[in-house]
């Protein structure tokens, strides 16, 4: 049995390309510059993070740790509630009983917003540590007092906590500030 394969002198062409670019040295290296290249990725190489992240990066770091901890809270109450009011898996919401939805929905809603702050308290927290960390504390408050206002049964009272929003701000203005600035178009 034999096999043939042929290539298209199109695709012919785009490989040899291809390749010659690869293959070509993208900087000439004077005298010299080979050691100094070969030193600074020792250098880089041996940076811990530390010596990369800002300095208060940990607190932006513990606040996202209890951003886990508001999660596991609501998770819990969620589980409770399914058991109070009898409403079994992989059932999402009660037709039949609104305090068990408040507690479900308090939790759905903080998932469906916990992707956009945790991206931006973390990539925000690079450029203002401190300040996406207040910023993060806000924001896990707020949602507490969301959560509350909505476990009481009444819906309108999960404005208590509309606060959250501060928090979120001031972590898009910081990811905001880092991407502009890391673009050149900021000082």
């Amino acid at each position: 049995m034999s096999s043939s394969c042929s290539v298209s002198p199109a695709a012919a062409t785009a490989a040899t390309t291809t390749a010659s670019v690869v293959s070509k040295p993208v900087v000439k290296l004077g005298k010299g510059s080979v050691s100094r290249a070969i030193a600074g990725t020792a250098a880089l190489s041996g940076a811990t993070l530390k010596t990369i992240l800002p300095s208060g990066y940990g607190f932006v770091v513990l606040t996202a740790i209890g951003s886990v901890m508001l999660l596991t809270w609501k998770s819990i109450k969620v589980g409770i509630a399914r058991e109070e009011y009898k409403v079994p898996y992989p059932q999402m919401y009660s037709q039949e009983n609104m305090a068990f939805n408040c507690v479900q929905r308090a939790h759905q809603n903080t998932l469906e917003n916990y992707p956009q702050f945790l991206l931006t308290l973390m990539i925000g927290g690079l450029e203002m540590p401190y300040f996406c960390t207040v910023g993060g504390c806000i924001w896990i408050m707020g949602r507490i007092c969301y959560a509350r206002g909505y476990y009481t049964g009444d819906p309108y009272k999960r404005s208590r906590g509309s606060f959250s929003m501060f928090g979120m701000v001031m972590c898009l203005a910081a990811t905001t500030r880092f991407a502009l600035k890391h673009l050149g178009w900021s000082g």
